[in-house]
């Protein structure tokens, strides 16, 4: 089994017996974490990249028989931007679905979403999953789970003995590893930050959590705090803009079609619409933090 070859330490577990998720919490693909739960996640993700940092994943494995992780889902190849509407087709987009999301209504989502169609031949270069030939960004690749999202994710926990209205976490157990492979840790622990709501603090201490986790293991000479968090940044965008590429690029009459789809799965796809504002107002953020800091034009130097 996948879980037993990779060798993964009992505190992450990829197994779990049947009989034991009754005993488990979880939450909805599409729903946040809290705060606390993200907390928890941040230092397990660290300790998961970083299991296999410097060393291959298994003897008896064979490298080819690992895939690309995440790469279809981010677009990460030369279709990517070719994907990506420009101005006029963002500005009609905002407009299909300003009623449908009020979020699109808000100054600096719409403003970030048509500055980023202005500048995305900027991140063409980062539109990859190899590593690139020069620079410090996404110089790095380990092994992923390849969907660590909310949905599957499962927590044992207990009352807690210092709050009776809260629990402590025992233990998180990872399921759904069909798209494990290789990748760039930042790009991981992008999706896993989109499944948080968005704080600018709190996005920084989740980054620093993990960062910190890693370098237990990292060394960090090697993989400096500006690159990941360089690197976050810009897979924080590209994510967004995939989001927006997936769920937007039809009319909300189209959608219905999508949507029908998501039920079938057993999936609440008006939930998801809706928790799609913490995403773009993350995506918001960063692109008034790129624009005031002049990062869009100086990318080359991180």
């Amino acid at each position: 089994m996948i879980g037993d070859i990779l060798g993964f330490q009992s505190d992450m577990r990829g197994v779990i017996c049947l009989e034991d998720l009754g005993k488990c919490e979880n939450y909805p693909a599409g729903n946040p974490f809290p705060e606390k739960y993200a907390s928890y996640l941040s230092v397990k993700l660290a300790q998961l990249h970083s299991l296999n940092w410097y060393q291959q994943i298994h003897p008896d494995f064979p490298s080819e028989f690992l895939p690309n992780a995440y790469i279809h889902f981010f677009r990460l190849n030369e279709s990517f931007l070719n994907k990506n509407p420009n101005t006029e087709d963002t500005i009609q987009r905002i407009n299909w679905w300003k009623d449908d999301c009020a979020f699109f209504n808000e100054p600096q989502i719409r403003d970030a979403l048509i500055t980023f169609s202005e500048h995305k031949d900027i991140l063409y270069k980062y539109n990859t999953n190899d590593k690139l030939s020069s620079g410090p960004l996404f110089q790095h690749r380990t092994f992923l789970h390849g969907d660590f999202h909310s949905g599957n994710i499962l927590f044992k926990t207990e009352p807690s003995q210092e709050d009776a209205q809260s629990k402590d976490i025992k233990e998180a157990v990872l399921i759904d590893w069909q798209c494990f492979g290789y990748g760039h840790p930042s790009t991981e622990f992008s999706y896993f930050l989109a499944n948080v709501d968005f704080d600018a603090d709190g996005d920084l201490k989740l980054m620093k959590t993990y960062y910190e986790e890693l370098t237990k293991t990292v060394k960090p000479e090697e993989y400096p705090w500006e690159v990941f968090q360089r690197e976050v940044e810009i897979r924080s965008l590209q994510l967004s803009m995939a989001y927006f590429c997936m769920l937007f690029s039809k009319t909300p009459e189209e959608m219905q079609i999508l949507k029908c789809m998501f039920e079938k799965r057993g999936m609440d796809f008006d939930l998801i619409i809706l928790n799609a504002r913490p995403k773009y107002l993350r995506f918001a953020h960063i692109m008034e933090k790129w624009l005031h800091e002049n990062i869009l034009e100086r990318i080359e130097e991180f």
